[in-house]
C-alpha cells in the first residue's frame, strides 16, 4: 500500500480518472497476475500477408484476436500482427475497426503505436509496434521507487488518451508491457470509447 500511496502523491496526474485506473492495475497485477493462453494457433507461422509480411512467432490469443511476431519485409523491421479471428460477428468487426480509429489517433511514448489496418481472406488485422518487454504483472512485487517509475508512465499515457477523447476502458496488467529499458507501453485499444460515445 505504501507504494500505491507514493504513486498518488508523486504524480501531479491525479485525477480520479488517471489516478483511479493506476491504482486498480495494480491492484490487478498483485491479485490476478498475467493469465496466459490455453492454446496456441502455429498455422500461421511461415506465411507473407499482403506480400510483405512474414509471420514469425505466436505471441497470444484473445477472445476475438490472434496476436503474431512478423516481420515486414519492406521497411525491414519487427511488427506484432493482431488478427482478427475467422467467422466472428459483425459487431465484432466493427469493435476491430474502432480500435484502429481510436489508436491512430494516439502518438505518445508509452502506447503502443498502430501502423496500419489491412484485410486478406476476409479477416482484418492490425500492423502495430512490436513491443519487447515483460506485462506488468512481472513487477509486482516491486519496490516504491519503480512502483512510482512505472505509474506515473501509465497515469501519463492514460491522462493523454484522455485528453485525446479516448477511453481505455480495459486496463490491466496484461495489456501493459514493460520494455527492457523500464518503458512502459500501453496495449489493446479492443474496448476503447471515444468521450462523445461513452455516455
Amino acid at each position: 500500500m505504501r507504494g500505491l500511496n507514493l504513486v498518488r502523491m508523486s504524480t501531479k496526474l491525479d485525477t480520479p480518472f488517471v489516478a483511479g485506473h493506476v491504482r486498480q492495475t495494480l491492484r490487478c497485477g498483485i491479485l490476478l497476475g498475467d493469465i496466459s493462453s490455453l492454446a496456441a494457433d502455429t498455422s500461421m507461422i511461415g506465411r507473407k500477408l499482403k506480400n510483405r509480411y512474414t509471420i514469425r512467432e505466436h505471441l497470444g490469443d484473445g477472445s476475438t484476436a490472434t496476436v503474431y511476431k512478423a516481420y515486414d519485409e519492406k521497411l525491414g523491421r519487427d511488427v506484432a500482427l493482431k488478427m482478427l479471428l475467422p467467422h466472428v460477428r459483425d459487431t465484432t468487426r466493427v469493435r476491430f475497426t474502432q480500435e484502429a480509429n481510436a489508436a491512430a489517433k494516439l502518438n505518445h511514448p508509452n502506447i503502443m503505436l498502430l501502423y496500419d489496418i489491412e484485410e486478406e481472406d476476409n479477416r482484418l488485422f492490425l500492423i502495430l509496434e512490436y513491443v519487447e518487454g515483460a506485462p506488468l504483472s512481472k513487477y509486482v512485487p516491486s519496490t516504491p521507487e519503480l512502483v512510482i517509475k512505472l505509474g506515473t508512465q501509465i497515469a501519463r499515457a492514460l491522462q493523454y488518451a484522455h485528453d485525446n477523447g479516448i477511453i481505455h476502458r480495459d486496463i490491466k496488467p496484461a495489456n501493459i508491457k514493460v520494455t527492457n529499458d523500464g518503458k512502459v507501453k500501453l496495449m489493446d485499444l479492443g474496448l476503447a470509447l471515444t468521450k462523445n460515445r461513452s455516455g
